[in-house]
């Protein structure tokens, strides 16, 4: 391994919610929004809460 790159930490996350979660973080970053997640959960000075994006527009077809 490249002395750059982070290694490989696999976690268990349902089908479901892993795929929902690419679809609003973006399929080629999640492991950032994850990776800035931990730091500011464990408080790294300067970390800050990743941003969510807007929630889309409901509309009665999604209600039901």
């Amino acid at each position: 391994m490249k002395e750059t790159h982070t290694p490989h930490r696999p976690i268990r996350v349902e089908n479901d919610l892993w795929e929902e979660f690419g679809q609003v973080a973006g399929e080629r970053n999640r492991a950032a929004v994850l990776r800035d997640f931990m730091a500011w959960y464990v408080r790294r000075r300067g970390a800050t809460l990743p941003k969510r994006p807007a929630t889309p527009e409901r509309s009665a077809e999604n209600d039901a």
